[in-house]
């Protein structure tokens, strides 16, 4: 299925119809567009501040520079930069561990490239890895329960909260021996 952008013409019925008070299926139907399409169009291009509603020909317009800034962002990468990013993807790395680590182009960017690269019959597409590291991602890597994990966990030190802790611990350590040496001092039959 071929994707085609509104034009100024289905962007006026759209804003007819919804004036009409046609549901956004309906409207859809009538223009031969998907629901989606419409729900995507009304909101994207709603007024500043939401009340002004769907204007057409300001949708049109916002539309068109959308276009011309994504057209300019993929046209800024240059030749030998594709030729990096690309190798970088047939060596397994995912789009986004390339971006960050090259910042020649967005994630976006890159699979944009991708999907290109496969319309126009290339190979890409089967080289893109999902940062696996290659065959590591193949083999067999035994699983470790909760147990083992808490044992391979480096112990961490108890925070420090200063001297009221210890003055507080040091209360309760009193307070437990005096408890204590009360129950040893009672005599056996008045506990009975």
């Amino acid at each position: 299925m071929s994707y085609h952008h509104l034009t100024g013409e289905e962007r006026y019925q759209i804003s007819v119809l919804n004036k009409a008070g046609h549901s956004q299926v309906e409207i859809a139907e009538l223009i031969g567009r998907s629901p989606a399409t419409i729900s995507r169009e009304l909101r994207r291009n709603r007024g500043k501040r939401g009340y002004r509603g769907y204007r057409p020909k300001q949708a049109h317009r916002l539309a068109c520079q959308r276009r011309e800034v994504s057209a300019a962002n993929a046209r800024r990468v240059s030749a030998s930069d594709w030729l990096a990013i690309e190798a970088k993807l047939r060596e397994d790395w995912s789009p986004e561990q390339v971006s960050g680590s090259t910042g020649l182009a967005s994630t976006e960017t890159i699979y944009l490239h991708v999907y290109e690269d496969k319309r126009a019959g290339g190979d890409l597409h089967l080289e893109v890895g999902r940062g696996d590291a290659g065959d590591l991602a193949q083999q067999s890597v035994p699983r470790v329960g909760r147990a083992e994990q808490h044992l391979k966990r480096p112990r961490r030190a108890a925070p420090s909260t200063g001297r009221a802790m210890s003055a507080a611990a040091r209360s309760m350590k009193t307070a437990g021996k005096t408890v204590s040496s009360q129950a040893q001092s009672r005599p056996a039959a008045a506990t009975s």
